[in-house]
């Protein structure tokens, strides 16, 4: 599974750093990541083991390789440094150009869930209700949001895999 986000962040020296995405709000596919969805243990082995794609392509060599991924509030912050290579530096010049223009760097990140514990619902309301019954705490979530959403959404408790 992938989901796209379009970040904030920096770039500094040869670094990016990016919000990659959020936990308890609904993001525009429908997924939803519950706030304990990113275990420490995922997140180490992501920087340890990660690498930095353009477009998911895993036939294509790397661009770059995270340094660092941690929970920030809702917010899955992640510091990836550029290779030195000509495709790792054009990446690098595109986030830096788009970045100082006021746009936005868009990311993905990929991610394998665990099925066991996926959870889909018809609409975002349906979420909260669900949510709500299980004693979880919706303060925790935006409610305002999730609640708006009238298609089919799903939550995510549990990512085992980050990539």
């Amino acid at each position: 599974m992938q989901v796209i986000f379009n970040a904030a962040g920096k770039v500094a020296e040869n670094q990016i750093e990016v919000t990659a995405s959020t936990v308890g709000t609904i993001l525009r596919n429908g997924c939803v990541f519950a706030p304990s969805a990113f275990s420490s243990s995922v997140l180490r082995d992501f920087v340890t083991n990660g690498a930095i794609l353009v477009g998911h392509d895993w036939d294509e060599l790397p661009i770059g390789y995270p340094e660092s991924a941690k929970l920030q509030g809702n917010e899955l912050i992640s510091v990836a440094r550029f290779h030195s290579t000509e495709c790792g530096q054009e990446a690098r010049t595109i986030a830096i150009e788009r970045m100082q223009a006021g746009r936005s760097v868009s990311v993905s990140i990929g991610f394998m869930p665990d099925y066991g514990t996926l959870a889909y619902f018809n609409t975002g309301a349906e979420m909260l209700s669900a949510l709500e019954g299980a004693g979880e705490d919706l303060t925790l979530y935006d409610a305002k949001s999730i609640k708006a959403w009238k298609q089919s959404c799903h939550l995510i408790r549990t990512v085992t895999e980050l990539y």
